[in-house]
């Protein structure tokens, strides 16, 4: 049995770039410039890919848009999330593949108090959901094989450094 991983790079800095670069304006147009959005990054990689979003937003809509972190690791030590009751937020994650985590994040916010309107974005949609969720706006979206993973590399600063395909081989 060969017990190779082959690394695929799926997306390169300046790929990630563009995608969110369209994204940004993908969201713009769907949310008519609303200025009462947050965007919300769930743990690092996906905190990592809103900050990023966020600053595209606000240089195309001309007004600040908060990026804002929420752990879902932290969801079973009582860890509160952010109070967005009444706003609109744009949940991000760096792959968005079976739901199980955007669930348990959009159950951490619901307990805060209900948002007005939640979207979900994603860097790369694999596929595979397990529950009835969907990335309104993705970068990339990529059919994989259940066994293979997909993973976001992020620079030590935050900046988003490559989308890799790790394939056993």
């Amino acid at each position: 049995m060969d017990a190779t991983v082959q690394k695929v790079v799926m997306m390169d800095q300046n790929r990630i770039r563009r995608s969110l670069n369209r994204m940004a304006h993908e969201i713009m147009e769907k949310l008519h410039g609303e200025s009462n959005l947050a965007v919300v990054g769930i743990n690092r990689r996906g905190l990592a890919v809103a900050e990023q979003l966020a600053a595209l937003l606000s240089d195309i809509g001309g007004h600040e848009v908060q990026a804002l972190p929420l752990d879902v690791d932290e969801e079973t030590k009582g860890i509160d999330a952010p109070d967005l009751a009444g706003r609109r937020v744009l949940l991000v994650d760096d792959v968005i593949f079976s739901g199980e985590t955007m669930f348990r994040a959009l159950r951490m916010l619901s307990k805060k108090g209900l948002p007005a309107e939640v979207r979900i974005a994603a860097l790369v949609d694999r596929g595979h959901r397990l529950y009835p969720l969907e990335a309104q706006f993705a970068g990339m979206s990529i059919p994989t094989k259940l066994k293979e993973h997909v993973a976001v590399e992020v620079e030590a600063e935050g900046m988003l450094k490559a989308v890799v395909l790790h394939r056993n081989g």
